[in-house]
């Protein structure tokens, strides 16, 4: 079987592509928010123009299971959770329906 082929490398491409798109979601919600996407610039081993960043977010622990406790993760972190919970709370208010607003 040549290298890069099989049930392996198909699996290691699925993941691959499964983490670049949650990568690109990540990257598009934070640009999303302007005072967030300012906040790339101001971190640690800032990023000079906040559409540069790919939306990776380094793994909390390594190979060896010892923690990342880098500063650049942990801003990274907060800027996504942020966004995140930003746009969770927009899509629960626009399904809100008003019980005042019935008819």
């Amino acid at each position: 079987m040549p290298a890069g082929s099989g049930p392996h490398a198909e699996m290691i491409g699925d993941a691959t592509a499964e983490a670049k798109q949650r990568s690109e979601e990540r990257r598009e919600r934070v640009l999303r928010h302007p005072d967030l996407a300012s906040q790339l610039t101001a971190m640690p081993g800032p990023y000079r123009d906040p559409r540069t960043w790919n939306g990776y977010v380094p793994p909390s622990h390594d190979a060896y299971n010892r923690p990342n406790d880098s500063p650049r993760r942990a801003v990274l972190v907060r800027l996504c959770a942020e966004a995140l919970r930003r746009d969770s709370m927009a899509a629960a208010e626009a399904d809100y329906d008003d019980p005042q607003e019935t008819p």
